[in-house]
Parts: structure tokens; sequence; C-alpha cells
């Protein structure tokens, strides 16, 4: 019997190696165990008897103006929650309508990376009758 060249030997471990780690990888990166959610649209299941948009919902262009929109209206901000519009609704109780976007930093719970995230939904504007504290 011919004695198997050692670098034969090496490669055909090196192989298996690999194919073992492969296996791992594969097993780490694609755990079959956890579930995935996704949902697609549904157009269907949308009550299409009110239009998606509402007038009163969007001031000028379809922005949000924060010192006369209602909670729910602020809610349709992204990250803004039924706390933070609250907030947003008592500050400018509390303090009069905003008269510029950087006010909004005063108001508890939002910071500089939360304002970044609604500002292109927003545009502030003082209504007949507003005026600045």
């Amino acid at each position: 019997m011919k004695k198997i060249e050692h670098k034969w030997l090496y490669f055909g471990l090196g192989i298996l190696l690999g194919i073992f780690l492969s296996g791992i990888l594969f097993l780490t990166v694609f755990d079959h165990n956890r579930d995935v959610f996704f949902t697609l649209p549904q157009p269907w299941l949308i009550d299409q008897s009110e239009p998606l948009t509402s007038v009163a919902l969007f001031d000028n262009e379809g922005k949000i103006n924060p010192n006369t929109a209602t909670k729910e209206e602020l809610m349709d901000l992204p990250g803004i929650g039924p706390v933070k519009a609250m907030a947003i609704i008592e500050f400018r109780e509390k303090y009069g309508p905003f008269t510029e976007v950087a006010e909004m930093l005063y108001v508890p719970g939002i910071g500089k990376n939360q304002l970044d995230q609604i500002v292109p939904y927003i545009e502030i504007q003082l209504e007949e009758g507003m005026h600045e504290p």
C-alpha cells in the first residue's frame, strides 16, 4: 500500500474543516428557530370611506402644525407616542405657541435626534388670535 502524502491529508482535513465551519456559520446566520414577522400591504382592509389624509390634519403642504395639532395628529409623527404628544400639548398650553422648530427641544422627552426625525413633517404657523408669550 502506498503511503498518503501529508499535503493531501492536510488538504482533505482543510476541506472538512471548511465544510464544518461553513455549516456553523450558516446555522448562526439563518437561525430557523427564530420567527420572522413581516406584513404585506392589504389595501382591501383599509376603510376607504374616509380619505387617508384630512385637511384638518395638514395645514400646509402636508405638514403638521404643532401649535394646532391634536394628540392623535401628533402621534402620526415618527417616534411620537401618546406620552410625547401630551407633553407637546401641555408645553404649548403652558408656555404658548411654538414660534420656531427649535423650541420643541424644550418639550420633555424630545431631544435633538427626535426633533431631526420629525422636522420634515412639521411646520410652525401662528394662527390668528395666537400670540407669542
